[in-house]
């Protein structure tokens, strides 16, 4: 596949839906190059749409796969796809009793907004096979943590990641994301995250929420 030319629209963007979509944007991708050249989706102040910012994400994130064309085929036949964590990103696990004490609800819609806000717009997905939510963070989050009920996801720790662009408000799947990272390497704050389970064990403990 040639490289798209200046301002040809994704894939992703010219309204390719489902696994054959999928493949079509991950071509994209690969001709396009690296993901400060897919359509400016690195470059501030540069407006880009949805599914440039996707793609590049992908691009981003496989680069801690161990086998990139595994992980591709998980993304695309299951929506999910395994990572390695302590390179890029770690990840925060929290369960979501925990995280809809916080949020006072358990409204999916509610708790989307809520995550939104309480990280700074931090990328978190929904495991629905274990019922637990899990924020990307910065790597060097692992190294201290030790907030109970939780868990950081560190060096040589896989991690199960849902295909960028796969949103729970749109989809069934086991796993999907209730806030988008924005932008290559745009991580969850440490210390938003840190507040969010506090608020969420304090409401348990004193309030005596239950979601």
């Amino acid at each position: 596949m040639t490289a798209p030319a200046a301002g040809e629209p994704s894939p992703l963007d010219a309204g390719a839906t489902g696994s054959e979509g999928y493949e079509a944007a991950t071509r994209w991708l690969d001709a396009a190059g690296s993901p400060s050249q897919v359509s400016g989706a690195l470059v501030p102040d540069t407006v880009t749409t949805r599914g440039e910012r996707d793609l590049a994400v992908m691009h981003w994130l496989l680069a801690t796969a161990i086998d990139r064309t595994e992980a591709r085929a998980g993304w695309n036949e299951s929506g999910c796809a395994t990572l390695l964590c302590g390179a890029l990103f770690s990840a925060v696990r929290i369960p979501a009793g925990l995280v809809h004490a916080a949020a006072g609800t358990a409204d999916p819609d509610e708790v989307d907004a809520y995550l939104a806000c309480a990280l700074l717009a931090g990328p978190v997905f929904l495991s629905l096979s274990h019922l637990d939510y899990y924020v990307l963070v910065p790597t060097s989050t692992a190294r201290h943590w030790d907030l109970p009920d939780t868990e950081c996801l560190g060096k040589d720790r896989w991690l199960g990641v849902p295909r960028p662009g796969l949103m729970r408000r749109d989809s069934a799947a086991l796993s999907a994301w209730c806030v988008p990272m924005d932008s290559p390497g745009e991580l969850a704050p440490a210390s938003a995250v840190s507040q969010l389970i506090m608020t969420g064990r304090y409401r348990k403990a004193v309030d005596g929420v239950v979601c």
